[in-house]
């Protein structure tokens, strides 16, 4: 598996498939887990991220944050624990 020229994986299985997606940032367990080629993604929170394939430029705070995206490209998305399946999503 080539490496990313600049990555960030703070927890198990974050960036877990990444392959030649660069300077992705990804804080929390499985965050970006499913991202191959996607870059510029920032996703904090577990699961934030969590299908996004080769979407870029995604901001995920919270957990399951736009976590059913795979391809989408500039999203910004803010969620909770408390509701992981409706966040709030800003253009």
């Amino acid at each position: 598996m080539k490496r990313p020229t600049a990555f960030l994986e703070l927890e198990s299985f974050a960036l877990n498939n990444n392959a030649e997606g660069d300077f992705n940032t990804a804080n929390g367990a499985f965050a970006l887990v499913a991202n191959t080629t996607g870059e510029r993604n920032r996703a904090t929170g577990d699961n934030a991220l969590f299908s996004n394939n080769t979407g870029n430029r995604n901001t995920a705070i919270g957990n399951a944050a736009l976590g059913l995206n795979t391809t989408g490209t500039d999203n910004t998305a803010i969620s909770s624990s408390v509701c992981p399946r409706e966040p709030i999503y800003f253009s």
